[in-house]
């Protein structure tokens, strides 16, 4: 078995080859840990490639080369992130940082909602 599949028909490839052999209980805890472990690997390749969304690749495109589930947790890193520092950037003296990053968080909603509608 190399590809998880959802019912809704979602494929997400296995970071390495996994055969059920052996004991239910046994290849069900190596399933867990491969699945975990694939997971893990594709997040950190779109949090990677997440960096880019204003420059290369905008969010609403990314979105469509992970898993949804990875999809969400790796925006709520970033806006974490992204709202930090806007709040850094206030403190510092920079009186517009979070009103210039609610219109990028704006942006964004508006490009998905766009994406939604068509």
């Amino acid at each position: 078995m190399d590809t998880m599949i959802a019912k809704d028909g979602e494929e997400v490839t296995l970071h390495e080859h996994f055969t059920m052999e052996g004991e239910v209980e046994a290849y069900l805890n190596r399933l867990t840990e491969t699945m975990r472990k694939s997971l893990k690997v594709i997040l950190f390749d779109a949090a990677e490639k997440a960096v880019n969304w204003e420059i290369d690749t905008p969010r609403h495109d990314w979105l469509f080369n992970y898993p949804a589930q990875l999809c969400i947790t790796g925006t709520q890193i970033y806006w974490t992130d992204e709202t930090q520092l806007a709040l850094e950037e206030y403190e510092g003296g920079q009186e517009d940082a979070v009103k210039r990053y609610l219109q990028v968080c704006n942006n964004r909603l508006s490009a998905l909602i766009q994406l939604v509608l068509g």
